[in-house]
């Protein structure tokens, strides 16, 4: 084989192997389980923390910006998963969508954290209370 080929042959291989290692079926080595990930929209300055609970996985994680992020445990195909907010940033209130499921081999990518300001109502007095907010 030429010397040229051989450089082609493995240009491809390692363009196919840095696909496959981004693409979450590849990710579980072809074992019957699937890995969550999503996107955060929105994160100011103070970091988010998010905990994924699932039959024999319990790890929380830390987001600092927004972006994608992908949760490092596998989640066995066919049990339930659920995302919760363990820890609000400062100052922004967060909702999740698509945060609970059935997971599949394929993995789940549809979790959406988005975050938003809150706003000061200074002016505002909750009377029951005899406090302002």
């Amino acid at each position: 084989m030429s010397r040229y080929k051989i450089m082609a042959v493995a240009a491809f291989l390692a363009t196919t192997a840095q696909t496959l290692a981004t693409d979450l079926i590849f990710k579980s080595g072809f074992d019957p389980n699937g890995l969550v990930s999503g996107q955060v929209l929105g994160l100011g300055a103070d970091p988010i923390q998010l905990r994924l609970s699932a039959t024999g996985v319990n790890e929380t994680m830390t987001l600092t910006q927004s972006g994608g992020f992908i949760f490092k445990s596998y989640v066995t195909s066919g049990d339930a998963w659920q995302v919760t907010i363990e820890q609000m940033p400062a100052q922004q209130h967060c909702n999740l969508t698509n945060a609970s499921g059935t997971m599949t081999t394929t993995g789940d990518d549809a979790l959406q954290v988005t975050c938003g300001t809150l706003e000061s109502e200074w002016d505002v007095m909750n009377w029951d209370e005899g406090v302002w907010q």
